[in-house]
């Protein structure tokens, strides 16, 4: 929370001008710089969120929101063994990289705008464009696990590591599993402090309200990525 020096008012730690007075309590940011952003995110995820929220260009949002929903087909397809329809680990990637850019934006404006209607219920009284750009960036981590890991685990075992989610085990794709979690893991508690920032107030009642959210919103999302893979896959 910033406490404004003319009127003493409390506002949340994104707020440019006080709530209450009109005054300026932090500049503007114009940009976001793409590494300096994540590199920030990993140092100071609070930080970065509030930076992202002051910013007045919400830049590489739809770049993030790919890494996301690329993500989250590719694990879908994994667990549901998909690529047991394919004989080409090619074939297989053409697919999922189709299917993904077909679908990056309305999927990832239905996270957003789910986390931006169950924030309302909670009584946040941040915009949908905040909403999209804290889902966008939550996902960095994601970005990185769909682009550099994905490929790496897929050469590696071929087609055959999504063609059974549970058989073939081997210690590559033990490992695989793990990174998996981890990146999974991290993004989701991004997303938790990403929602969190949207509310002005601190503590465990924020942090149970942000979990809310985020699951809510994930699992619609998630759903919704299901029912369109059946029917294609």
């Amino acid at each position: 929370m910033i406490s404004c020096p003319n009127c003493n008012e409390l506002n949340s730690n994104s707020f440019q001008i006080c709530k209450k007075c009109g005054f300026i309590l932090q500049d503007k940011i114009a940009n976001l710089d793409f590494f300096q952003t994540c590199w920030m995110i990993l140092e100071s995820p609070t930080n970065a969120f509030n930076k992202i929220l002051r910013a007045e260009h919400k830049n590489f949002v739809l770049l993030l929101f790919y890494g996301l929903i690329s993500t989250i087909i590719f694990i879908i397809t994994w667990f549901n063994a998909s690529g047991k329809n394919f004989d080409n680990l090619i074939y297989y990637l053409l697919l999922i990289q189709l299917i993904s850019i077909v679908t990056f934006l309305p999927l990832g404006f239905v996270c957003a705008l789910s986390i931006y209607l169950t924030s309302k219920i909670f009584q946040s009284k941040n915009s949908f464009i905040n909403c999209y750009a804290i889902t966008g960036w939550s996902s960095m981590p994601l970005l990185f696990y769909f682009v550099i890991f994905v490929p790496i685990g897929l050469g590696i075992e071929g087609i055959s590591f999504v063609s059974s989610f549970t058989s073939n085990i081997t210690s590559n794709s033990i490992l695989f599993y793990g990174i998996s979690i981890i990146f999974i893991t991290y993004f989701f508690i991004l997303l938790i402090i990403g929602i969190s920032s949207l509310f002005g107030s601190v503590g465990y009642v924020k942090f149970v309200k942000s979990f809310i959210i985020a699951l809510m919103s994930l699992s619609i999302t998630i759903f919704i990525a299901v029912k369109i893979l059946n029917q294609i896959i």
